[in-house]
């Protein structure tokens, strides 16, 4: 991108929250539907890393709508 072209991905949200200078964002309609996974260390017992879990967690079970699978 430095060089003035280049391409890349990702959410939606990147053009509401990362306004840089000459980027443009175009939605692609058509595009297959995408995954988003959360990574932890599983010897990490901290209460804010347990309840992200558990918070991800429901969150994905409320919004599953059964294309995941």
């Amino acid at each position: 991108m430095a060089a003035g072209r280049g391409a890349g991905s990702g959410l939606a949200s990147f053009a509401r929250f990362y306004r840089w200078p000459g980027a443009r964002y175009v939605p692609v309609l058509d595009a297959p539907y995408a995954q988003s996974v959360l990574a932890t260390r599983t010897t990490d017992t901290s209460p804010e890393v347990r309840v992200f879990r558990a918070l991800t967690v429901a969150l994905a079970r409320e919004m599953d709508t059964g294309t995941s699978r």
